[in-house]
């Protein structure tokens, strides 16, 4: 996501939807593949004109299977400098602990 903020001066807004390996210049991120999914995550998508990245969850327990965390980046004009906030539709104890080392 900093690479493609520093190629965009810092501007995510031309991202579009799930563009993984498109190029840099045209609203891709320039992979050269999609994220794979593994034992514990089920999907991943790249949101359109905010580069928030949303993992689904699985086969971790009850509480976070099927939940997702949203890790949405903040860039800055003219900088390659990525922050990024952090959310889960995960909610209540125990549950917040169960997924809490993705967070």
């Amino acid at each position: 996501m900093a690479e493609y903020a520093q190629f965009n001066g810092g501007d995510l807004s031309a991202l579009t939807a799930s563009n993984w390996t498109g190029a840099q210049t045209a609203g891709g991120l320039g992979l050269t593949a999609a994220p794979t999914n593994t034992n514990e995550i089920s999907g991943y998508a790249l949101t359109a004109a905010t580069g928030a990245l949303v993992v689904t969850l699985q086969n971790i327990g009850s509480c976070g299977n099927g939940k997702t965390i949203t890790f949405t980046p903040a860039a800055t004009a003219g900088s390659n400098v990525v922050t990024w906030a952090v959310t889960s539709t995960t909610t209540g104890a125990p549950c917040t602990t169960e997924v809490a080392k993705w967070q």
